[in-house]
């Protein structure tokens, strides 16, 4: 049992660090040309790569302003200036995405998944999820796995 937990344990790992790689990369692509003419660009794009990284356990705002030199005010409007929402909200979106690949690809529990995902607690991850998607958690991956579209993902890029 026990290593089958762990053969389990590094597949999840793998399939979040490839996802996370694979966020990071185009984010840092799309931010960059879509960034290019701002000021404080490169300063945003490392707060929202940090971000990616981190959304499991996310730093308070104010520690990303401090990473990317700015105040926390100062990085609020800006980080919203430059991509449309406000940290607080791209950190959700960020978890949201994950819970919707790891809904789509494993068979983890909702609690597992929601752990996974930066929520400490799966019924404020099934209610934020639902919010967003338009579907509960469960819903999302029978209609995925019954081949069908699970359209809630507009809002979450």
């Amino acid at each position: 049992l026990g290593q089958g937990l762990a053969k389990s344990s590094i597949h999840i790992n793998a399939i979040f660090m490839k996802l996370l790689s694979g966020i990071a990369l185009r984010n840092e692509t799309m931010l960059t040309s879509t960034l290019s003419g701002y000021s404080n660009a490169d300063k945003i794009i490392k707060g929202i790569i940090q971000m990616e990284w981190e959304y499991r356990y996310p730093r308070k705002i104010s520690e990303y302003a401090k990473l990317c030199g700015m105040s926390p005010g100062m990085y609020s409007v800006a980080f919203k200036k430059a991509t449309g929402k406000t940290p607080q909200k791209f950190i959700e979106d960020v978890k949201i995405r994950n819970a919707c690949e790891l809904l789509t690809s494993t068979t983890l529990t909702i609690s597992l998944v929601a752990e996974s995902s930066g929520f400490r607690d799966p019924l404020y991850f099934s209610r934020v999820f639902s919010r967003n998607i338009g579907m509960s958690p469960t819903e999302y991956r029978n209609r995925r796995t019954r081949g069908e579209d699970a359209l809630g993902m507009d809002g979450i890029e």
